[in-house]
Formats: C-alpha cells, sequence, structure tokens
C-alpha cells in the first residue's frame, strides 16, 4: 500500500507540475482559416501528405512535444475520435475524418513527448483534456498521434464533387467567398486545400443558384500560399458569389497520347486550362529532353512531325487546340514552362504539325 502511496504522489506531482507549466501557455490555433492569430501558436501539424494530415505536435516550455501513444493498443485510449475532433477543431478546421498512428523515426526516439487522455469531445483546446506526462517514448510499440482533418473548403451544388459554390470555414463556422475579389492564384490555393493541383475555371459571380445562401458570412479571401491567407468579413449578395472547378492537372502537365508504347506518342500539353497539343513551329531538341525528364524517362530519343490534318482518323478531335512552343529550353529545367518562352499561344495555321515524341524506355530513379 505504502508502494502504491508513492507511486500515486509522484504520479500527481509530476501531473500537478505539467499543469502549472500549461497554466501560463495560451493555446492558439494555426493551419486552418482562422483570423486574428496570436504569434504563439502552441499546436500545430507536421509530416503530412495534404494541408489536412499529419502528426500533432504541441509547444509547450519552449520545445515542441508529440503525443506518444502505443501502437498495440493506441485505439482504445489515449488517442482516438474524440481527441482527435478536439485537434481538428483547434487547429480551424471543421471536425476530424479520421485518427491514426505515425511510426517514430530512429532519429526522433528522444524527442519530448506528451500523452493526452479523457477528452469528452467538445473541448475547445487539447490543454482542456486530462493530461498525463510521458517520461519515456523509445519503445518499439510506441508511436505518435496523428489526424487527418476535414477540409476548411467545399464545393456544393456542383454536377460532381469537383466544382461548386466556394465556401469555406473561418472561426468555426462557415461562409461564402465573393467573387468579386477571388484572384486565380488564390483560387489555385482553395483547391489545394480540397486536395486538387489546381482549378480549371473560376465563376466570379455564381453559376450555381439552387445553392444561394445569404444568411451565411461573406468573406473575402486572399492567399500567398496554403497556409497564409488573408480574410476579411464582406458584404457582397449571392449573385457575386464565387464558384470553382478544381482538376487533379497543374498547369504546364504534359502526357504523351495515342502512342503503342508509355514512352512515345503525342505530346499534350495543359495551359490556360485546357489540354492541347504541340505544334511545330520551334521544337527543339532541348525541349525534348525537358518533356521526357517531366514525364520521368531518364532520357530523349527522337522527335516526329505528323500534319493534324493527317491525325484526324487516329485522335479525331482530341487536340481542338494546338498550343505554339517557343520554349528555348537548355535542357536542364524540371518543367516545360520553367523554360525561357513565351507563354504558348494557338496554332491556328490548316497546315499545322504535331509533335510527336519519344523518350527512353528507362524511368528516372529520382
Amino acid at each position: 500500500i505504502e508502494e502504491l502511496s508513492m507511486m500515486r504522489f509522484q504520479f500527481l506531482a509530476a501531473f500537478s507540475l505539467l499543469v502549472a507549466l500549461l497554466s501560463n501557455v495560451a493555446v492558439t490555433v494555426v493551419n486552418g482559416f482562422t483570423r486574428d492569430l496570436e504569434s504563439d501558436s502552441t499546436i500545430r501539424k507536421v509530416n503530412g501528405f495534404a494541408s489536412t494530415n499529419g502528426r500533432v505536435e504541441v509547444y509547450l516550455n519552449d520545445s515542441w512535444h508529440t503525443i506518444c501513444v502505443t501502437n498495440i493498443e493506441w485505439s482504445q485510449g489515449g488517442w482516438v475520435m474524440k481527441e482527435a475532433e478536439v485537434a481538428c477543431r483547434q487547429l480551424g478546421y471543421p471536425a476530424a475524418e479520421r485518427y491514426f498512428c505515425s511510426p517514430r523515426l530512429d532519429e526522433e526516439v528522444y524527442v519530448p513527448a506528451l500523452t493526452f487522455i479523457g477528452c469528452e469531445g467538445n473541448e475547445t483546446n487539447l490543454l482542456d483534456c486530462t493530461i498525463i506526462p510521458s517520461f519515456f517514448c523509445m519503445s518499439p510499440i510506441h508511436c505518435d498521434a496523428a489526424v487527418n482533418c476535414l477540409p476548411d473548403v467545399k464545393l456544393i451544388g456542383g454536377s460532381d464533387k469537383t466544382e461548386g459554390q466556394v465556401e469555406i470555414f473561418v472561426d468555426g463556422v462557415w461562409g461564402s467567398v465573393c467573387g468579386d475579389t477571388l484572384s486565380i492564384p488564390t483560387a489555385d490555393i482553395l483547391c489545394k486545400r480540397l486536395n486538387y493541383k489546381g482549378h480549371i475555371v473560376l465563376y466570379k459571380s455564381s453559376t450555381f443558384v439552387n445553392h444561394l445562401n445569404e444568411s451565411l458570412p461573406k468573406f473575402d479571401i486572399k492567399c500567398q500560399s496554403e497556409f497564409d491567407c488573408e480574410i476579411t468579413h464582406s458584404t457582397c449578395k449571392g449573385p457575386q458569389f464565387a464558384g470553382l472547378e478544381c482538376t487533379d492537372f497543374a498547369e504546364g502537365s504534359v502526357k504523351l497520347v495515342f502512342g503503342d508504347k508509355s514512352y512515345r506518342g503525342l505530346v499534350s500539353l495543359y495551359f490556360n486550362s485546357t489540354w492541347g497539343g504541340l505544334c511545330r513551329p520551334e521544337f527543339q531538341e532541348f525541349d525534348g529532353r525537358v518533356l521526357c525528364h517531366q514525364l520521368g524517362f531518364e532520357g530523349y530519343l527522337s522527335t516526329n512531325y505528323n500534319l493534324k490534318s493527317n491525325l484526324v482518323s487516329r485522335i479525331g478531335s482530341t487536340f481542338s487546340v494546338m498550343w505554339s512552343n517557343f520554349f528555348n529550353c537548355t535542357g536542364i529545367e524540371d518543367s516545360i514552362l520553367h523554360c525561357y518562352q513565351n507563354e504558348p499561344s494557338q496554332c491556328v495555321s490548316a497546315s499545322t504539325e504535331v509533335v510527336e515524341l519519344e523518350c527512353s524506355r528507362s524511368k528516372r530513379i529520382c
């Protein structure tokens, strides 16, 4: 009994010390669309594959701490959906989609760690939950708490999930985005927050009239990056609400089509939200090298040119748009759009020749 009492005393002493440390920390949210953040942000996500995903860390006593749980019974306590819900709301997202356990790397064995347990799920701050300090987190059975939050952007009223009127989640509520101030770079970033590559079409005024909700807050938003957005209240009306169509293709994406092999085919370039073929005017070997590199092949082999009029039976109307290609690549660029170039323009000649490219069969290792 004395031994149990001593253990309980040691635990309570440690817990009291931790609470004392935490009582002087003002936790604010980061990552989500929350305005007027204080400079002392004390929760973050790291090592995620998307803006809504990552390992949860808490800033305490001048260092970042992971949340250490065991990967054997972690789903039975210490980090479950209730804790994930609190973390996502604190990070500025509407809710949690799932919780999981992120393996520790060898070099992270001695990273400071805490264990959070006992959330009811309705707290606004992880520090409102019962907290137990972790004295070690070095065993192979340990891992770090991680979360996948629901996006703070949604598209509603479209024919599928890639399009619709834009709403963003700010300070705990959903609101409409005003189209008259929404720029193309910010539209791309909003699509990226939905895990798309970018946008195809930006509607400055809503075309999704069945989903106008005048009662929602209205916002102007301007983003420099996925994690740097300025949001202000606005007074725009329903017809001025913004709409978006998002895409998994980024501007400057390329692919080879209508080829008999994966490494050979007609070059198709995604530019100005449109897939189009490349016409011959100034295509050079260095341009081919960059395209093959961008497509993931080790090298460039050859280029052929085909009159578009002779390809109708083969490609139909696939290349309704043809891009000119004054790229002037040096051969070392990562993307065709990184070459020194005049912006691609459409070829209109009836005698247009389409670029066909052959790359080496070997894929690049890195």
